[in-house]
């Protein structure tokens, strides 16, 4: 792109974009805005001095995944957190606390050990045994960046890594919600249990039971109350009372002895005959949504101490839908 053609595109003259260019003048927040909009990357792409890589990652996807989806992902990834970096940056009592776990940390050598793991740490965060009804929201409470990409890879579910000191879990936006929860759990577990696992145990099924146990504790489970078998319908309203899909529940039942393995068998049965195992009845799990970040970043809109350009650019919104959407937002908080 030429030197005017991008100052067209941004609305401003070619020697403010030659001045920009040799660092004689720094452009406002809006300008700046408007030339990576031209540019097609995000304001990040100027701000950051030292872009960062994730390392550590741990995928929950198919190997039919593409290379090509891949890259678009970490390319979203490092958009999302380049933005949060830069609020923080500007506004530092918006950071989150620092990600720690109990500070017991034995190895870990069977199946059933991995629910004392999860009780430990619902435990340390004082969740006692009840559902929790956003988890996106209490990653973030407890120091683990929660990213949510909009991806067209039906093979994605999410991944575990680390932006410098920084855990952070990855699930597609896309999915139901109780798909979300559980990948978020899950890929929980690989930060929790990173190189804790006695050699022989799968990591993969390893991070499955954590995430059941901790969506839903073995205590709080130990108390339901299980008949000679159990219904679709019980299925159905577990699922939406602790945001656990109706599988997953056959399988957490069976986890803490609550049904036989007959039962599990004559249950996927009935499942597949019906096609539940694809689609499950009933209506579907809201999605999960980082609430408390997106309520940060309307106050700090309405507050005046970022921009109306900036705000859009992380909310995901138009500039003309954004004035609706504040408005409502500060109505909510009253």
């Amino acid at each position: 792109m030429s030197l005017r053609a991008l100052a067209a595109e941004a609305g401003v003259s070619a020697m403010a974009v030659s001045k920009y260019e040799r660092g004689v003048i720094r452009p406002s927040e809006p300008v700046l805005a408007a030339i990576a909009k031209a540019l097609r990357v995000p304001v990040a792409h100027f701000t950051d001095d030292a872009p960062r890589e994730l390392t550590n990652v741990e995928y929950r996807a198919s190997s039919r995944m593409t290379a090509v989806s891949k890259r678009l992902i970490h390319d979203e990834i490092r958009k999302q957190l380049g933005l949060r970096r830069e609020i923080e940056a500007l506004v530092p009592e918006v950071r989150s606390s620092t990600f720690a776990l109990p500070s017991r940390q034995s190895r870990i050598v069977s199946m059933e050990a991995i629910e004392d793991v999860a009780e430990g740490l619902r435990n340390a965060w004082g969740l006692g045994e009840q559902p929790i009804s956003n988890l996106t929201n209490l990653l973030e409470a407890h120091g683990v960046r929660v990213v949510h990409v909009t991806i067209s890879d039906g093979w994605f579910d999410g991944l575990a890594a680390h932006e410098g000191d920084w855990p952070v879990v990855v699930v597609g936006a896309d999915w139901p919600g109780d798909r979300q929860r559980f990948t978020l759990a899950h890929e929980l577990g690989h930060l929790v249990m990173a190189g804790r696992l006695k050699d022989g145990l799968d990591e993969e099924r390893a991070c499955h039971r954590f995430a059941g146990a901790f969506l839903a504790p073995r205590t709080a489970v130990k108390k339901i109350y299980v008949g000679s078998s159990i219904s679709p319908m019980e299925l159905v309203l577990l699922k939406h009372e602790w945001g656990l899909s109706m599988g997953a529940w056959i399988y957490r039942l069976q986890d803490v002895g609550r049904i036989d393995q007959e039962t599990v068998r004559a249950l996927w049965r009935e499942f597949r005959k019906n096609g539940w195992n694809k689609t499950e009845p009933g209506p579907a799990l809201a999605r999960e949504t980082a609430t408390t970040w997106q309520r940060q970043v309307c106050s700090l809109a309405l507050n005046g101490r970022i921009s109306d350009e900036k705000a859009a650019e992380i909310l995901g919104l138009d500039l003309e839908t954004l004035p609706n959407f504040l408005a409502f937002s500060s109505q909510s908080d009253r």
